[in-house]
């Protein structure tokens, strides 16, 4: 339950001590209407917080690998489908920032080279 409400300082203490006595989590989040993770934060920060940042980690782990292997599959296709000689024009497309105007003179100097040839 996303910020579905907050708890007011009575009620923590309130909740602290029902879980010192043993009434689960998920007893506490239904009562109060909160999300367990909200119980945990309540009653176990330091439990709490560790969770949370293994959870920042691990979701930092994955995005770099998704990051990396999208720019492998997306090299591989590029190159895949140009012939050798077209390699020096990836190259040149992979080192520049923005590469809009080299696009634009390449287009120009196609649709010339095919003027020419008709």
């Amino acid at each position: 339950m996303a910020r579905g409400r907050k708890l007011m300082d009575d009620q923590k203490a309130a909740i602290k001590a029902a879980h010192d006595t043993g009434v689960p989590y998920t007893t506490l989040a239904v009562q109060y209407g909160v999300s367990v993770a909200t119980i945990l934060r309540v009653c176990r920060q330091d439990t709490y917080e560790r969770q949370k940042a293994a959870n920042r980690r691990y979701q930092a782990a994955n995005i770099k690998k998704i990051t990396e292997t999208r720019k492998v599959t997306h090299q591989n296709y590029r190159l895949s489908f140009h012939a050798n000689s077209d390699s020096e024009v990836i190259e040149r497309l992979n080192s520049q920032e923005n590469v809009t105007d080299y696009i634009r003179q390449l287009v120009l100097r196609d649709i010339k080279t095919h003027d020419v040839k008709n």
